[in-house]
């Protein structure tokens, strides 16, 4: 096993990325309940890829035949029902726990120095969440996602100048029809997802790099052991691991 070990440390970093940013990356020690809610939007985040990967493969993106699909999931496919609602839930789930996290992070000042970029990059999350959450809103085409969709992308139509040709060109047609779900259907499946992710990816690098932030407004980085190990700091792992699986247990 070590032997395996030393052969994929000599070609990936993969034992001193585990040691910066679990092992040895230092958290404070007086995290509280609101600092559950990282952990669990990306369990949440897991839950939403997974499920609608499932969904996709009986899904039929397409005027004529969206609708029967769904109902197809809901009553012929194995478990369908469960996934959907799973889906469905997740995504309420997920805004009930962006939105307690960003509140975390305003009550204790996670918007301020050396954090400006870390809070930048959660707002672009939160306003790529929300378009996904409307791309996939159409997706049933039922009766409320068509006219849902009608009145936001409406919206664009305001803008003087270009607002009707901007519409237009967000529908790919003058009301909301085929050519509208397909695109909606891809951006929601491919296209925000991937740009996701690579924000999460960059988000918990740049936390990594300035540290989380406390109740107490305590820079851990300031008071360090003879070992230079912050006092007021713990190891991520197994401390705040073992926090998180105890949250995403009860959640």
């Amino acid at each position: 096993m070590n032997g395996l070990l030393n052969w994929i440390n000599a070609r990936f970093p993969l034992v001193s990325t585990w040691k910066s940013h679990a092992s040895e990356y230092y958290a404070p020690k007086n995290f509280n309940f609101y600092y559950y809610f990282g952990s669990l939007a990306m369990v949440v985040l897991v839950n939403q890829l997974f499920t609608g990967l499932w969904l996709t493969m009986f899904y039929t993106p397409t005027a004529a035949e969206a609708f029967s699909s769904v109902e197809y999931i809901m009553r012929d496919v194995n478990f369908g029902w469960l996934l959907r609602y799973m889906h469905s839930t997740g995504a309420s789930a997920f805004f009930i726990v962006i939105y307690i996290h960003m509140f975390r992070g305003l009550l204790y000042g996670s918007y301020q120095k050396p954090r400006e970029l870390v809070w930048l990059l959660g707002v672009i999350l939160f306003v790529l969440l929300m378009a996904e959450a409307f791309f996939g809103y159409l997706l049933p085409w039922g009766q409320m996602s068509y006219w849902g969709a009608q009145v936001i992308t409406s919206l664009f139509g305001a803008i003087p100048g270009i607002g009707d040709a901007l519409t237009t060109w967000l529908r790919g047609d003058y009301n909301i029809a085929n050519a509208t779900l397909q695109r909606f259907f891809a951006l929601h499946v491919v296209g925000v997802p991937i740009l996701f992710i690579w924000l999460v990816f960059l988000h918990i690098v740049a936390l990594h790099k300035v540290g989380s932030n406390n109740p107490d407004g305590v820079d851990i980085k300031k008071h360090l052991d003879a070992r230079g190990k912050p006092l007021d700091g713990v190891p991520f792992h197994p401390y705040y691991t073992v926090k998180d699986f105890f949250g995403i247990i009860v959640f």
